[in-house]
């Protein structure tokens, strides 16, 4: 193995392993609220939009599939956090919105993580972050442009 082929499969288990640091501490940070990492990803993802969204149009933003996305949001609905709206462009593809509790949920959990983000901020430094941010938003967008890419 050469070394860039070293450097890059590095990375990639660097990555791999923030991304499960991530998963359990927002775990941990949300767990008594009842809904894990992967409900909160879904509850920041449609806020950050300003109108529905298909579950398709979820995980194409969040880089997941479709069917892991589905679920999410069936529990989600269940528990009162979502609501469902029909979609013009789509009858059976029905576009999803957050509730008041949906909110609600996401402003607490977001509240929770503060401390945690107020760290790394000092620590990493904004202009590191940036950075950071604009390197892994490069690389996401290299590696899905990729034949071998699959987001299904």
């Amino acid at each position: 193995m050469n070394e860039a082929t070293m450097l890059a499969r590095e990375f990639s288990i660097a990555v791999f392993r923030l991304n499960g640091t991530l998963i359990h501490t927002g775990n941990a940070l949300v767990g008594d609220l009842e809904i894990t990492s992967a409900l909160w990803q879904i509850l920041d993802a449609l806020a950050q939009s300003s109108d529905p969204l298909s579950v398709a149009s979820i995980a194409r933003n969040m880089g997941l599939a479709r069917q892991s996305v589905q679920r999410g949001v069936d529990i989600l609905y269940t528990r009162g956090m979502l609501e469902f709206f029909p979609n013009q462009h789509h009858k059976r593809a029905k576009l999803v919105s957050l509730t008041a509790l949906g909110t609600l949920m996401l402003a607490s959990a977001q509240e929770r993580s503060r401390p945690d983000a107020e760290i790394l901020v000092k620590q990493v430094g904004i202009q590191a972050l940036i950075e950071a941010i604009a390197l892994l938003r490069k690389i996401d967008n290299l590696l899905s442009s990729s034949p071998n890419y699959r987001n299904e």
